[in-house]
């Protein structure tokens, strides 16, 4: 089979393939690990040059309707925005590089490092802690997402949570169980300990998660576990996490 060309990716990503073309693409995507793989880089890609404000008007609200249709979706997002950021507070310096190192990188190793960027933090799970919300979002809460590869390591995860937010919306990753499953969400080693019960999971794409609305009492300052655990069966996970005020 002949491998897809990047712009045919992006062209598909953009829904701007024919259905005959990209139908192949669609049953390739359910069968190749590897094209998959492809795909996300593609996809990554695109939601670079979205927040670099690098699309035309048209392919930017294509992408703007394709990163705000899920929570995941939204969360990948905002990570990729506050790269941007910090890519845009370093360009200073870039400009004052000598020439010679300047060019040395093309655009696409660029992209290639922001991406790196990225799955860093996707990895390590800091892309997802303590994101402000701008005032004019609608969101009342800031939105925490602990994601089952955060369970790993001893080391506690540190989160900071904007000073004077009155709850916070707490996100969960959960395994693959049956949808309809309820879950049981705690977080211990406050004054304030919380708990609800019945919680149904809720899909984004691949990511499945409980989510529930703590008091910010419940995740003071300091060191908390946060447990969630199927009401059937012995299914649980945990996360130890370190909260700031900031």
């Amino acid at each position: 089979m002949t491998e897809p060309t990047d712009d045919i990716l992006r062209r598909w990503l953009l829904q701007r393939l024919p259905p005959h073309d990209a139908e192949p693409l669609e049953q390739r995507l359910l069968a190749d690990a590897a094209f998959g793989e492809r795909l996300r880089e593609a996809e990554t890609d695109l939601l670079d040059d979205l927040v670099r404000g690098h699309l035309d008007e048209t392919d930017r609200a294509v992408a703007t309707r394709r990163f705000t249709a899920t929570a995941r979706d939204r969360l990948r997002l905002r990570i990729a925005a506050a790269l941007a950021r910090v890519a845009v507070r370093r360009s200073g310096a870039h400009r004052h590089a000598p020439a010679a190192q300047r060019s040395a990188g093309s655009s696409r190793r660029r992209r290639a490092a922001a991406l790196g960027t990225f799955a860093a933090a996707c990895a390590l799970v800091i892309a997802v802690i303590g994101i402000r919300q701008r005032p004019d979002a609608g969101i009342a809460a800031p939105t925490i997402t602990l994601m089952a590869s955060q369970q790993r390591g001893a080391a506690a995860t540190e989160i900071a949570i904007p000073r004077g937010a009155a709850a916070v919306t707490l996100q969960a990753e959960v395994d693959a169980a049956d949808p309809g499953t309820r879950y049981t969400l705690s977080v211990e080693g406050s004054t304030a300990p919380f708990t609800v019960h019945g919680m149904a999971v809720r899909d984004a794409g691949p990511y499945r998660f409980v989510e529930a609305r703590v008091p910010a009492a419940a995740l003071a300052d300091g060191e908390h576990r946060v447990r969630v655990a199927a009401e059937r069966g012995d299914r649980a996970s945990m996360w130890e996490i370190r909260t700031r005020s900031e």
